[in-house]
């Protein structure tokens, strides 16, 4: 019955529409809540529910009638929205014997009781996500934020049988274990799913207190103080593979339970040791957002300099990527992420896609025209890339900072920076005494020729952690700079 329900909700997403479907009108929730009903009623198979794109206001106190038989809704790009934080939860209930599938949405600003302690959806029977975006659901907003109290409640609690594909959770669940998905008992997969949070919580990601959950092609990026990002309790397990977890402030995984490797993972700290698998102190950065479920999404994308990039494991590799975009194409390899002539399957749910950079072209000189003395001077050689930068820490004192590390496919750059401290200026001869001493590291970013960006992370307080969005300045005459398109494959 589950996989039915799938490939009926497919026929929205594809631009087609069932010819039985139930139309709801943009915003009418009051049609939308009675053809829930109906459809608990109604003989199987029921009618799929399609929701026409517009924005749905979810008033007070408004629970969705309790899901018993198969229901599917299905949205172009409906947008499930609340003004208040005062309504009971949870929204979804599916009971033993229900099945609800939700595809092409976005759930965005629901808040709830302080330590009501409910899910948004609280699954006992089968469900199915495709194309949802969970967006600032339970979030913590502290002073005079709209939501002041902190709803302590997972946003989906699971002790039957879910499936996500191409589904992402930002600025939600946080301040309580298994903030996203909580598993008692249950078996549920997660797969091309992006979870991240810009705020830092007392929260991790995913609780497998009971059962099975298997982790596939995901990103998992977030800011906890005390509660690992996959927490496995003595009666779960946690299976995990082509994925990327880097939760900051605290473990990547923990928990006295099974955390089984499907390989190819790359993490901080995980106990992994599978084929592929890899712990990198790459950190993933956000990028500029870009627009998915008529939400603007900050997408970590993973860098080529951090090992993750075409190192998937390919027979567990998704089609697509959680915005769509091709990953395989007629049983092969789609993109060449770091450019080096062989494409790959990128770890995370999100494949790397840039345009790669003549020979030579990252050599030049990069600054900020809004700040002006920052300079950047990137020197490639044969057998490593030297960036200096002309800067200052936060008392104004100048600094030179130089890094030497590898530029991978011309764009994605990773050095181990210093300073030249102590030296003097001999009479009539060269400077004596310099001690090279560690600064930190440097990350660049080239992704075209007019553009880089640069993060840096210092071991030094007095200049800490940023990043820098740079123009081309000058390039080196001889060899100039072209954006390469890659051939279609």
């Amino acid at each position: 019955m589950f996989k039915r329900l799938i490939c009926v909700a497919a026929l929205w997403h594809g631009g087609v529409v069932a010819s039985d479907a139930v139309g709801i009108s943009p915003g009418d929730v009051g049609a939308l809540v009675a053809a829930i009903e109906a459809a608990q009623a109604a003989p199987p198979p029921a009618k799929p529910i399609a929701l026409s794109a517009g924005t749905y206001v979810l008033g007070d106190h408004l629970r969705f009638p309790e899901i018993t038989r198969e229901t599917t809704l299905i949205g172009g790009n409906a947008v499930l929205f609340t003004t208040n934080d005062s309504g009971p939860f949870p929204l979804f209930t599916i009971r033993p014997g229900g099945a609800l599938v939700l595809e092409g949405m976005a759930l965005s600003d629901l808040g709830g009781h302080e330590d009501r302690g409910e899910a948004l959806i609280v699954n006992d029977g089968e469900l199915a996500l495709a194309d949802v975006a969970f967006v600032n659901v339970f979030r913590r907003l502290v002073g005079l934020g709209r939501f002041g109290a902190i709803q302590a409640a997972p946003v989906i609690v699971n002790r039957g049988t879910a499936t996500l594909e191409r589904v992402a959770f930002h600025d939600s669940g946080h301040d309580r274990a298994g903030g996203i998905l909580t598993n008692l008992g249950g078996t549920a997969t997660l797969d091309t799913v992006h979870i991240a949070s810009r705020e830092r919580s007392s929260g991790g990601a995913v609780w497998t207190a009971g059962g099975v959950v298997t982790v596939l092609n995901s990103t998992i990026v977030g800011h906890a103080t005390t509660v690992t990002g996959l927490l496995t309790e003595p009666l779960g397990v946690t299976r995990i593979g082509n994925s990327i977890v880097s939760w900051h402030g605290s473990a990547d995984c923990g928990g006295a339970g099974q955390l089984t490797s499907l390989g190819h993972n790359t993490t901080v700290d995980c106990p992994l040791d599978a084929t592929g698998d890899i712990r990198s102190k790459v950190p993933l950065r956000a990028s500029e957002p870009r627009r998915w479920m008529d939400q603007q999404l900050a997408l970590h994308i993973p860098s080529a300099a951090g090992g993750s990039v075409d190192s998937a494991d390919l027979s567990l590799c998704a089609d697509r990527d959680l915005v769509g975009a091709q990953r395989i194409w007629q049983e092969r390899p789609f993109w060449d992420g770091d450019h080096d002539g062989v494409p790959g399957c990128d770890r995370g749910a999100v494949e790397r896609r840039t345009r790669a950079r003549g020979e030579g072209g990252a050599n030049g000189v990069y600054f900020d025209p809004a700040s002006d003395g920052h300079y950047v001077t990137v020197i490639v050689n044969d057998s490593n890339t030297l960036v200096l930068w002309n800067t200052f820490d936060k008392d104004g004192n100048a600094a030179w900072v130089f890094a030497t590390g590898d530029l991978v496919g011309g764009q994605s750059y990773l050095g181990e920076a210093y300073t030249n401290e102590g030296g003097r200026l001999t009479e009539g001869g060269p400077p004596v005494g310099q001690t090279p001493r560690r600064w930190g590291v440097i990350e660049l970013e080239l992704p075209s020729c007019d553009r880089a960006r640069l993060i840096y992370q210092s071991d030094r307080p007095e200049f800490g952690r940023g990043e820098l969005t740079l123009r081309r300045l000058a390039v080196v005459r001889e060899l100039g700079c072209t954006d390469v398109d890659q051939p279609f494959r």
